[in-house]
């Protein structure tokens, strides 16, 4: 009993129970997949996943409130709706920029379907999310940030960093504060905004707030980020799992965050023969990954991020937030990144995204 009172919004958050909000969520989307007059509802990309950032929307929420009884609000299930719907487009166009077959090892939606059919059934469910944001935006137009200017601003930052990614050229590969503008885009981006969302949902956020759920965001990004851009060099088993082929994404056109690492401790030799080519070699790759024990050297620098990580977070209990709430939200952070670590570790396939 003590301890269900000690995690109240943990457990009403992701509770395996029929009121909690994970199960709310998943409810909900399901009913809105039905409710699509198109075959593509069915898509498997569609109906699978932890909903991570959805639940992020519950999570702000939650720190914004008074009660654990104000995360059954609607609105906080219709944003987490939209979140989900940009998440899961960016999915889908992601699959089908990199040709990947598979996802968690399931088929990808341009598989399933074909490449034209993704990209407009992309168009038509951000129309369905604006459609829902703009209904909000109206109800909550007392707020400094709209729903519907955050969620634009969302998507034109994700849509920025994918374009910026597939113009890289192989020098800008290698340049760490390129690969960290774009994971910043491309990640941070709706980590932080899906928080900030449900923050909006009881209170107007003041702007020192603002600014610290953004640096917890960003920092949150980056670290799931390059565990993510890790795992074909240490978990090369869960690449072929997950995508169905060991598909080294910056063969082409995409950043990984360990190629400015490796470029940083080259010989000027060793640099001039990577940036020679237009295209990376990997076999090159993964013997200069091996020879300066570059995952050692990430992995010392993503506990320096999680120690600035705990510094926002303790900064956050002194401001208006529900800190037994925030207390919750950090024991979450703590359970995804777990997860994340232990896939990396032990070739594991449970999917945090």
């Amino acid at each position: 009993m003590e301890n269900e009172i000690n995690n109240l919004y943990y457990n009403k958050i992701m509770g395996n129970y029929d009121l909690s909000c994970k199960h709310l969520f998943h409810g909900k989307w399901i009913d809105f997949l039905d409710g699509i007059a198109l075959p593509y509802s069915d898509a498997i990309q569609l109906r699978i996943g932890s909903h991570l950032r959805p639940l992020l929307v519950y999570w702000g929420s939650g720190l914004s409130s008074q009660k654990s009884e104000d995360l059954d609000n609607e609105d906080v299930t219709e944003l987490a709706i939209c979140v989900e719907i940009l998440h899961k487009v960016s999915i889908i166009v992601d699959d089908l920029i990199d040709y990947d077959l598979k996802r968690h090892n399931k088929v990808s939606f341009h598989t399933q379907y074909s490449s034209e059919e993704t990209i407009i059934f992309s168009v038509f469910m951000l129309g369905k999310a604006f459609e829902k944001i703009n209904i909000l935006s109206q109800k909550y137009n007392h707020l400094t940030y709209s729903f519907s200017g955050i969620y634009a601003k969302t998507l034109q930052e994700m849509a920025s960093g994918c374009l910026n990614e597939l113009t890289l050229t192989t020098e800008q590969k290698f340049n760490y504060k390129n690969v960290v503008s774009i994971i910043c885009k491309e990640t941070s981006t709706l980590i932080r905004n899906s928080l900030l969302l449900g923050y909006m949902t009881n209170m107007p956020a003041e702007v020192e707030t603002i600014s610290m759920i953004k640096n917890l965001g960003d920092k949150i990004g980056y670290l799931f980020q390059s565990m993510n851009d890790l795992e074909p060099f240490c978990a090369s088993n869960n690449l072929i799992e997950h995508k169905g082929t060991l598909n080294m994404d910056f063969e082409h056109s995409r950043k990984n965050v360990v190629l400015p690492y490796i470029f940083g401790y080259c010989s000027i030799n060793e640099k001039k023969q990577l940036l020679k080519f237009s295209k990376i070699n990997i076999e090159t790759i993964l013997k200069l990954y091996k020879k300066y024990d570059i995952e050692v050297l990430i992995k010392r620098d993503l506990i320096d991020i999680e120690n600035e990580v705990k510094m926002h977070f303790d900064k956050l209990y002194s401001m208006q937030v529900n800190n037994s709430c925030l207390q919750d939200f950090q024991k979450f952070y703590t359970d995804i990144m777990n997860i994340a670590k232990e896939r990396l570790h032990n070739n594991s396939q449970q999917p945090i995204d």
